[in-house]
C-alpha cells in the first residue's frame, strides 16, 4: 500500500470514529443492570409520567431520516406518577418533531413500564420518552422489568370506566 493510500485511509477511519461518537446517544447511565442497582426512586423523581401500559396504536411516521413525529397510544394499566387516565399518548422524540439520535420507539402489541417527561418548550400535554430514561419492555421472564416494578409500591388509584 502506498504512503498516499495509507494516510487517505488513516484519515478515513478517524472520521469515521468521529461520526460514530456524534451519531451515538448521548446521556447519563442510569443503570447498568445487574451490575449497579436500578435507581428507580431518581428515574420516578426525574419524569412526569410514570406507568405501565401496552402499545396500542403508532401515530405518524418518519418523513426522514431527521423529521417526522412519531408516536404512540397506550393502554394504561397502572399510573405511579402523573395523570391517571387509561390512555396515553407518548412521543418517542421532542415536540418539533426533529429526530435525535436518543429518540425511543415502541412495538404495538407490546406492554411497557414508561417513564416519560413532558417538553416544557412547548405544551404540557406533550409527554415524551427517549433512550436515557428507563422506559423498560416488560416480557413474561424479564428480571429487569419485575425489579423496576418491584420497586415502584403502589399504584396511584386509576378512575371507574
Amino acid at each position: 500500500m502506498s504512503r498516499t493510500a495509507a494516510t487517505f485511509f488513516m484519515a478515513f477511519l478517524a472520521l469515521m470514529a468521529i461520526a460514530s461518537s456524534a451519531a451515538a446517544c448521548r446521556c447519563k447511565k442510569i443503570h447498568n443492570w445487574p451490575w449497579d442497582p436500578i435507581d428507580v426512586a431518581s428515574a420516578v423523581e426525574n419524569s412526569d409520567y410514570v406507568f405501565y401500559g401496552k402499545a396500542i396504536s403508532q401515530l405518524g411516521a418518519r418523513t426522514s431520516p431527521l423529521r417526522g413525529d412519531i408516536a404512540w397510544n397506550f393502554e394504561v394499566a397502572a399510573v405511579w406518577k402523573g395523570p391517571t387516565s387509561q390512555t396515553a399518548l407518548i412521543h418517542g422524540q421532542p415536540a418539533t418533531g426533529t429526530a435525535t439520535n436518543c429518540d425511543r420507539e415502541f412495538e404495538v402489541g407490546k406492554i411497557y413500564v414508561v417513564f416519560a417527561y413532558q417538553d416544557r418548550t412547548t405544551d404540557s400535554s406533550h409527554f415524551q420518552v427517549n433512550q436515557c430514561s428507563l422506559t423498560t419492555e416488560v416480557q413474561l421472564e424479564s428480571a429487569f422489568a419485575k425489579e423496576i416494578i418491584g420497586r415502584l409500591g403502589d399504584p396511584l388509584p386509576m378512575p371507574e370506566n
